[in-house]
């Protein structure tokens, strides 16, 4: 049962990043489009593609940890072996866990409590601030998750003469 949820979480994750993508695909090409063609550029395109960006990289970050090719210690990973290579990979783990608890979790949400407190909006689309930054404690949650069950339930371990993706 915990796999299966794992595993629909990791799929609604990439759908997520997926459509996110798409969607400032769109609003960039509409940018370009009004700026180049009709010399009128759109105000709010740009302010959307940063505020997608913020999602995508949050969300992205939390999606690696899920699959595995987060940034990682690859030139110690690949020179070592057994049980020393899989207390690295939990040591590795833990930091990312650390991380996503204080820095996306708590840091993220004292400032979706501040931006709210203050009552930020942004200039052009005039969304709450508060919910642009929501992309880092709820990537901090999908970090500490991803990250506890991979400790749990470890990727398979590449040969020595496989490269390491």
């Amino acid at each position: 049962m915990p796999s299966q949820i794992h595993h629909k979480t990791v799929a609604a994750l990439r759908i997520l990043l997926i459509v996110l993508m798409a969607a400032m695909a769109l609003d960039v090409l509409w940018q370009v489009v009004t700026r180049f063609i009709f010399n009128s550029p759109s105000v709010w395109t740009e302010e959307l593609a940063r505020f997608i960006l913020i999602w995508l990289g949050s969300l992205g970050a939390a999606y690696g940890v899920a699959e595995g090719f987060h940034l990682e210690m690859d030139y110690f990973l690949k020179k070592t072996e057994g049980y020393r290579r899989r207390l690295l990979d939990r040591i590795i783990l833990a930091i990312l866990l650390l991380i996503g608890l204080g820095v996306f979790f708590f840091g993220g949400g004292r400032l979706v409590l501040l931006a709210n407190e203050l009552g930020q909006t942004s200039p052009a689309l005039g969304l709450p601030m508060s919910l642009v930054y929501l992309a880092l404690p709820l990537s901090g949650l999908l970090i500490v998750y991803f990250a506890l069950y991979r400790m749990r339930h470890p990727l398979p371990q590449p040969t020595t003469d496989q490269p390491i993706d």
